[in-house]
């Protein structure tokens, strides 16, 4: 026997059922089968290709087990959650490709385990899951890189800059990779990521701080890599676990944190982040969504250029290093949170062509010098006389400032806004020189534990 076709009132391909049938070399198996029982289609050698339908949903163990001249597999339906490598047992190193239909929904860790002939995934265009670049297996995002396949022939790949997770095992036992290039997009790897490439003798990382690592001892483990090549304003002192070698480029980080309509850019060095371009900056609902979260640690200064019209809502959140920051002449308005949580921050200077805005001793007053808005938490004075100009003392408008040990409020001041002296851990005096008290919403001094 050498081909049959299977009816389609068929549900089920029985246990056995073409066991050892050597001479067939071709099968249809129609969409009205559901299973296919163990070793269906055990020792089948002369099997050299199946298409698997969307109807099947489970597939029994050694189902193709032993069909060694088994090279190609199309996947239309789910099964796929369980592992590949024990239905096509003891030929797993024959497959050389594997086609993926829109059906699939998931794929099961380490389901293609062992597949070392495996050279091209192609994953159909209509799978709302998955896709495939240049046979490799990606999310349909591209934010997730979930396999390399091991028998690819090419030497060098540079993994996307949208990926930001290598999956674990994604590179493993890829034998013909001697180099890697990984963005600076990559922010975790998994367990095993490029494991026994045994020929990877060069890695190149284009960020400036370590992704997170699932175990960094187990990354690079039967590598032959031995440093990584980072950039000269790399943070950190290894990369998954092996010495760095910072011969690379220096990192500018670039994008775009504008709204729609408008062009506003950002770049980030390492250590400064300029906002640049014209127009508005987009407004956060989450301090977590600024396109350099991974790297608020390592922000020690921002400058927002002259065309910039306003800073958006947590555009600067929680950048606990931020020590200056420089504002241009064209800046019209500043959202909420902008500067919250940026407890190392020193000084803030505005261009004196600023129509909006003024800055004195550091401090950042509106133009009028009625409106205090941020008195920088780091600043190392004691004390501090509020001038006599200032009408309102903004939210959070002190809010850390753990130098302070005394505060003199002018009779000037009306309203104190929320927490505007709040975790002012130090401070002790408070001097009012009004009769009437300001406008407040009775949570101004929160924290406050030395004031009594």
């Amino acid at each position: 026997m050498t081909s049959v076709t299977i009816g389609n009132s068929v549900q089920s391909i029985g246990d056995s059922a073409f066991l050892q049938c050597s001479n067939l070399n071709f099968v249809i198996i129609p969409d009205s089968v559901k299973s296919i029982e163990d070793y269906a289609f055990y020792g089948c050698s002369s099997l050299t290709s199946v298409t698997i339908p969307g109807s099947v949903t489970s597939i029994g163990e050694n189902a193709f087990a032993n069909c060694s001249n088994l090279t190609s597999v199309e996947l239309n339906n789910d099964y796929v959650v369980s592992s590949f490598s024990s239905v096509f047992s003891d030929i797993k190193d024959t497959i050389t490709s594997v086609t993926i239909g829109k059906g699939v929904q998931s794929i099961g860790e380490n389901a293609f385990s062992g597949c070392s002939g495996l050279q091209s995934i192609t994953v159909s265009g209509d799978n709302v899951n998955y896709k495939s670049e240049n046979d490799v297996l990606f999310s349909k995002d591209g934010a997730t890189l979930i396999l390399y396949p091991a028998g690819k022939t090419d030497t060098s790949y540079s993994i996307p800059d949208n990926v930001q997770t290598i999956e674990n095992n994604a590179f493993e036992g890829c034998s013909s990779l001697t180099s890697v290039t990984i963005p600076d997009s990559v922010t975790s790897i998994g367990n095993n990521a490029f494991a026994n490439c045994i020929n990877l003798t060069s890695v190149t990382y284009n960020g400036i701080l370590e992704p997170k690592f699932s175990n960094s001892n187990t990354v690079f483990e039967g590598c032959a890599v031995e440093k990584v090549v980072v950039p000269t304003n790399y943070k950190e002192e290894t990369f998954g676990g092996k010495e760095i070698d910072k011969t690379g480029a220096k990192v500018n980080l670039t994008g775009t944190c504008g709204d729609q309509d408008d062009n506003v850019r950002y770049t980030f060095d390492g250590e400064t982040l300029t906002i640049s371009g014209s127009g508005a900056m987009f407004d956060y609902s989450n301090a977590s969504d600024v396109p350099w979260n991974a790297y608020k640690d390592s922000i020690k200064s921002v400058v927002i250029e002259n065309d910039v019209e306003s800073i958006g809502n947590k555009a600067f959140n929680g950048c606990n290093n931020l020590t200056s920051v420089t504002i241009g002449n064209g800046l019209q308005s500043i959202g909420n949170g902008a500067f919250d949580g940026c407890s190392g921050l020193q000084s803030i200077n505005v261009s004196e062509s600023n129509a909006n805005y003024k800055s004195e001793d550091g401090v950042l007053f509106s133009k009028d010098g009625a409106i205090l808005i941020l008195f920088p938490a780091r600043k190392t004075d004691t004390s501090y006389s509020i001038p006599d100009s200032v009408e309102s003392i903004g939210n959070n408008a002190f809010e850390g400032c753990s130098s302070l040990e005394s505060v003199t409020i002018s009779d000037s001041v009306q309203t104190i806004g929320n927490n505007a002296f709040a975790n002012c851990i130090n401070l002790t005096s408070v001097t009012y020189n009004g009769i009437l008290e300001p406008e407040n919403s009775g949570s101004v001094f929160v924290n406050c534990s030395k004031l009594t």
